[in-house]
């Protein structure tokens, strides 16, 4: 069984548990505020969360959420087998970070700069990088990669999810409104919804 160990707070935690959860993968959470984390933060290698502990291996740790969310997607057979379709699910995640890189710069941008910023974000690198999933999706059948669900999916919901929370809006992208209808309504995405796990408390 594994350990994921974040703050209490949705953030980067959020995709490798959903991935945990509809890949099968048994896990509990350990979390710790703000408040606590200058006193613990040498503990850990790279002064950072998330880390992902293996309860029957005390050596193993995992650092970088992305680097987590692979290794629970190959554990969860979410992560695709066909080395092509492999690459391209890399090549999806990957842009989706650098994304959410310049989200996470805006939120930290200064109180007096914060708002300005975020809009900036949202209607532009969100936006440009939802016009390219929405083109891709015109030749999908299903999903981002064709038929089945994979690890890729999930870090597109989890994006998206974090963007609207800020405002973010997807509606005029209807091949993305519709792949997300679909993907939301997988049965084991609807419970993770439903479940402790989730920290952004959505309900289907």
């Amino acid at each position: 069984m594994y350990q994921l160990v974040y703050f209490d707070s949705a953030g980067r935690a959020e995709i490798c548990k959903l991935i945990a959860h509809v890949g099968k993968v048994t896990f509990t959470t350990k979390y710790h505020t703000y408040a606590e984390w200058p006193e613990i933060k040498q503990q850990f290698l790279w002064g950072m969360l998330p880390v992902l502990k293996r309860n029957d291996d005390e050596k193993f740790e995992l650092y970088q959420s992305t680097a987590i969310a692979r290794h629970l997607a190959k554990e969860g057979n979410l992560y695709p087998t066909d080395l092509s379709l492999a690459s391209k699910s890399e090549e999806y995640v990957m842009s989706m970070y650098d994304s959410s890189v310049e989200y996470v710069r805006a939120i930290y941008s200064g109180e007096d700069k914060k708002v300005e910023e975020i809009t900036k974000y949202l209607t532009g690198n969100f936006v440009q990088l939802l016009t390219i999933f929405e083109k891709i999706l015109e030749s999908t059948q299903c999903y981002l990669l064709g038929n089945e669900l994979y690890w890729c999916d999930l870090f597109l919901l989890d994006f998206i999810l974090f963007a609207e929370v800020a405002g973010g809006d997807i509606s005029l992208f209807t091949n993305v409104v519709e792949w997300k209808k679909r993907v939301e309504n997988v049965e084991s995405v609807k419970s993770f919804f439903d479940s402790e796990h989730n920290l952004r408390k959505i309900k289907q």
